[in-house]
């Protein structure tokens, strides 16, 4: 049994060191040329890269979709029709804002954008020839088209305001403004071309209903014209509820015809009407900046991101120096396995050029 007494033990290497994150500090600190000198190289190179790229500038438009919901005579249009078994396309249109940036992103919408004609460099061109898409065929252009543009905007809604915002990226500030507007202009036209064919299926159907709401209230005037004409009196309890019964279904008649009727001119003022169901919010306007590149932003972000490898570069040297100065067996063998791995390669590469 060993006995130890309460003094520290001195058996341990005086150079032994024990670890400090405050270590890390001293190397930064010790190697503060490299560490700025990768920071202000990254950020230069990344800076003059700016200067070299092409510029885009970015607009933007905003618009709220004005609520479509069905007025009280589509409402009471669609109830009749469900009593009929009959369905009227429209009488529910849809007015979320999911359903434009859906519509933002359809195929329709797109084809619409990239077909249409814009002042760029002093000439009328689609942005299929601006973008300089290639295809052997229609169809294939504007595939390729579609997936380039779909690079070059973005189509977002808001869940709080219901606002629909489009951004519009282009390598010409007023390209970039015609675009977004483009987009807005393909959508409420789609809309109302949408409206106007759903308003037409809603007066023909109504057209059909007075029609023969017309022929059936005059087959109850009918039948009530001849029930007196055989019954010039009618003091009898049967013939007074007779008559009471037909003069009930002339009115019956008669009121849904008038309704009809009503319904019927509404439709047909629906049909023509040409009035817009966006409300734009904020005009696409000709952006003064372009949106890239930012030299600035850029700058900075290379300069942190030189910083970090300047730091990786200060930590790997000083590694080095203390495997050198330790002489390390591990760190002799790696040089000398280095050494002679590049002395093998200057013997074999001119005599691969001479030959």
């Amino acid at each position: 049994m060993t006995v130890t007494s309460g003094r520290p033990d001195r058996t341990a290497p005086a150079d032994e060191k024990s670890s400090s994150p405050l270590d890390y500090l001293s190397l930064l600190l010790l190697r503060w040329r490299l560490v700025l000198a990768c920071a202000f190289g990254a950020a230069l190179v990344a800076v003059l890269v700016t200067f070299v790229l092409k510029r885009r500038w970015t607009a933007d438009v905003s618009f709220l979709p004005v609520s479509t919901s069905p007025t009280p005579i589509q409402s009471a249009i669609g109830n009749l029709a469900g009593d009929l078994g009959l369905a009227i396309p429209g009488t529910s249109p849809t007015d979320s804002p999911e359903f434009y940036v859906a519509l933002l992103k359809s195929r329709e919408i797109l084809d619409g954008v990239l077909t249409a004609k814009y002042q760029f460099g002093g000439d009328s061109l689609s942005l299929l020839e601006i973008l300089e898409v290639d295809g052997d065929t229609p169809a294939e252009q504007l595939e390729k088209g579609r997936d380039r543009l779909s690079d070059l905007y973005t189509a977002a809604s808001d869940r709080s305001t219901q606002v629909v915002t489009v951004t519009a990226t282009a390598p010409d500030p007023e390209l970039a403004a015609a675009v977004a507007s483009q987009f807005v202009l393909l959508v409420n036209r789609f809309n109302q071309d949408t409206r106007e064919s759903q308003a037409g299926a809603t007066r023909r159907f109504v057209e059909v209903q007075v029609a023969e709401t017309e022929g059936e209230l005059h087959n109850a005037e009918d039948s009530l014209r001849e029930f007196r004409t055989r019954n010039r009196r009618t003091d009898t309890p049967e013939l007074q509820f007779e008559d009471g019964r037909l003069q009930r279904q002339v009115q019956i008649q008669q009121d849904l015809y008038i309704s009809l009727r009503q319904q019927y001119e509404s439709a047909r003022i629906q049909e023509v009407n040409n009035t817009p169901v966006l409300s734009v919010i904020d005009q696409a306007v000709v952006p003064v900046k372009p949106s890239f590149p930012r030299p600035v932003r850029t700058g900075v972000i290379a300069f942190l991101i030189g910083g970090v490898i300047g730091v990786g570069f200060a930590i790997v040297q000083s590694a080095t120096d203390n495997l050198r100065a330790t002489r390390d067996p591990g760190f002799v063998r790696l040089r000398q396995a280095w050494s002679s791995m590049w002395d093998e390669m200057r013997r074999v590469l001119p005599g691969r050029h001479a030959a």
